[in-house]
């Protein structure tokens, strides 16, 4: 999908020169696949800081089990 945004030229050569990517468009994919793990990351970070997923005596299929009805 093609998509057309405005993005500020300094946050343009600081994301092609963080990313080491040469083209423009690899370095903007590149930091948008970045930080959609990061966030995917931090979701589930958050969810064993609240409690609401645990590790404490679950057997692996338990935490499947727990794993599949949270999302």
């Amino acid at each position: 999908m093609k998509v057309t945004v405005d993005i500020n030229i300094k946050d343009l050569r600081d994301m092609i020169r963080l990313s080491g990517e040469k083209r423009r468009d690899a370095a903007v994919l590149k930091f948008l696949s970045n930080s959609l793990q990061l966030s995917r990351r931090r979701e589930v970070l958050d969810k064993f800081i609240t409690g609401d997923w645990s590790t404490d005596g679950a057997t692996g299929s338990e935490k499947k089990q727990s794993w599949a009805s949270a999302s």
